[in-house]
C-alpha cells in the first residue's frame, strides 16, 4: 500500500487559519477605532457651564489639509473687561483650556507684539505638546489678530472680534491651520472644534467672574 504525502494540504491549512486570524484581527481592530471614535464624539462635555446656559457656536470647513473655524458667543459684560482678558497674554495659561504657558517676548518697532506659547491638546488616547510664536496685532478695543512666526503649524492665523449687540458683547473667533504633525483627520477635526469652543467659553467664563470681582466691595 502506498502512503499518501498530506504535508502539502496541511500547509494550505496551516495558511488559510492564520489568514483567517490576521483578518478578525483587522477586523477587530478596525472595529475598536470606530466605537473609540463615537464615544469619543458622543461623551464629550464643555467643562465651562457653572456661570450659564450660554455656550459657543462652533463650525469649521476644510479646504484641502487646511482647517478654518468660525465661533461666537455671547458676553454680558463691559467692553473694558473683555478685553482686558484678552489682552492679558502672560496670564493666559491660568485660565484658557490646554494652554501650558504664555509669554509675552517683546514689541516690534511696528507696535506687533511677539508672544510664546506652549499648549497641550488630547488627540485620541495621546497628549500632543504644541509650541507657537506669534505675532500679534491688537485695535483696541475692537479685535486682536495673530499670525505664525514658527511653530508646529505650517498655517495659524486668526482672530477675536468683538461687536456690541444691543445691551450685550459677541465675541468672534477665526482661525485658519494647517498642522505641521501628523493626526488623523477625525480627531484633528475634533481637537480643533473642541479648543475653538472651549476657549470663548473659557473667555466668558473669565470675564464674567472678573465682573463679579469687580462688584465685590473693596476692603
Amino acid at each position: 500500500m502506498r502512503m499518501t504525502d498530506n504535508r502539502p494540504q496541511a500547509t494550505v491549512q496551516i495558511f488559510e487559519i492564520h489568514t483567517l486570524r490576521t483578518r478578525f484581527f483587522d477586523n477587530t481592530l478596525l472595529l475598536y477605532t470606530v466605537m473609540l471614535s463615537a464615544l469619543l464624539l458622543l461623551c464629550h462635555t464643555s467643562p465651562l457651564q457653572a456661570d450659564g446656559p450660554v455656550q459657543a457656536k462652533v463650525s469649521l470647513r476644510k479646504e484641502a489639509d487646511l482647517r478654518i473655524v468660525h465661533g461666537e458667543i455671547d458676553i454680558h459684560a463691559p467692553l473694558d473687561i473683555l478685553w482686558s482678558v484678552l489682552t492679558d497674554y502672560n496670564r493666559l495659561a491660568n485660565f484658557m483650556p490646554g494652554v501650558q504657558k504664555s509669554r509675552l517676548l517683546g514689541k516690534d518697532a511696528d507696535g506687533w507684539l511677539k508672544l510664546e506659547q506652549i499648549s497641550a491638546h488630547r488627540i485620541v488616547l495621546f497628549k500632543k505638546q504644541i509650541h507657537t510664536i506669534l505675532r500679534i496685532f491688537e485695535h483696541p478695543t475692537d479685535r486682536v489678530a495673530f499670525s505664525l512666526i514658527e511653530g508646529d503649524y505650517l498655517t495659524y492665523a486668526g482672530a477675536w472680534d468683538v461687536h456690541q449687540v444691543d445691551d450685550y458683547l459677541r465675541l468672534r473667533f477665526t482661525l485658519r491651520l494647517r498642522p505641521a504633525f501628523f493626526a488623523p483627520g477625525i480627531f484633528l477635526d475634533r481637537m480643533v472644534r473642541n479648543t475653538a469652543r472651549e476657549s470663548l467659553e473659557a473667555v466668558r467664563h473669565e470675564t464674567l467672574g472678573r465682573v463679579e470681582r469687580a462688584r465685590e466691595p473693596q476692603d
